[in-house]
């Protein structure tokens, strides 16, 4: 997380470009033109200033403009070279057996994301790995080994979820224009630990900085609308230990975008829960190859 910050103030510390008050986000792609990111999923627990609990999933990301018209792009996804940072044998095993993931989705001239077209090696990339890993802690009926199966599931359950956030965060911007240093409020329905459906909420979005060779900086912060939050949760009589976190939730994220190309250079979005003991937190980034371990 200290690179992350890193880099986020580094780019922060860009020089203003005298002659722009804003910055419009479109794509440039061009057709069979190929480009390097790597995804990262962090998941960790803060006891004060003690982290007590930590996780991280790796994937190299090649994306490639596979179709290029006046009407659209269509862009390819391949997720690979998966890794995990955890004290889990069972996930880091099976995560090493991991099949890569296809993701083809349809993008219009400006980049705005229309459509997942295809998806489904999402569903099975894991399927191999259960089938070689599973079996020996299925047998045993001690408590470590149903945690290490219940902590593979909920993985494989997070897993499906990341590579397609990964891809709306890079087209967040795209289609979209900004006055410098104005925020704007953008309705949407937020997506929170906890809750199986939706909460409506909104994105404030905010152009930071544009240099002068066209690389802009956006900063996102996300508000759930907390009186939905407690009239559902009244309604399911949920235990006023949950309720807390649900209520402290913060959502919060940057993009550094080439305005030239429309491609992006860093991206990310973070989550944290508070009690009165603990801080929980994920943070979902997508870092180009050129800039990764740069700071």
């Amino acid at each position: 997380m200290r690179v992350l910050l890193l880099f986020v103030l580094a780019c922060l510390a860009l020089p203003l470009s005298a002659d722009d008050n804003g910055a419009v986000f479109k794509a440039g792609f061009l057709a069979g033109e190929w480009q390097p990111y790597v995804l990262q999923s962090t998941d960790y627990t803060l006891r004060g200033t003690d982290t007590i609990a930590l996780q991280r999933f790796t994937a190299k990301a090649d994306v490639i403009v596979t179709d290029s018209t006046a009407q659209h792009y269509l862009l390819t996804w391949r997720f690979h070279g998966f890794t995990i940072d955890t004290d889990s044998r069972l996930l880091k095993n099976a995560v090493e057996k991991a099949s890569p993931v296809t993701v083809t989705c349809l993008v219009s001239p400006v980049g705005i994301l229309r459509e997942f077209i295809d998806w489904s090696s999402i569903t099975t990339c894991l399927d191999e790995a259960l089938k070689s890993e599973v079996p020996a802690y299925a047998l045993r009926s001690d408590s470590a080994a149903r945690l290490e199966l219940e902590r593979l599931y909920a993985f494989r359950t997070g897993l499906e979820g990341w590579f397609l956030r990964g891809i709306r965060l890079f087209h967040q911007l795209h289609g979209y224009g900004y006055d410098l240093g104005v925020a704007v409020d953008v309705p949407t329905m937020l997506a929170l630990p906890g809750l199986t459906d939706p909460v409506p909420g909104i994105v404030r979005k905010r152009l930071d900085r544009v240099d002068d060779i066209g690389t802009a900086v956006v900063s996102t912060v996300s508000v759930p609308d907390t009186a939905y939050i407690k009239s559902i949760l009244s309604q399911s009589k949920t235990p006023s230990e949950q309720i807390a976190p649900l209520l402290s939730t913060k959502m919060s994220g940057a993009t550094v975008f080439d305005l030239k190309t429309g491609w992006v250079f860093f991206t990310f979005e973070a989550l944290e829960q508070a009690t009165d003991r603990f801080q929980t937190g994920q943070l979902l980034e997508l870092t180009h190859s050129s800039t990764y371990n740069s700071y």
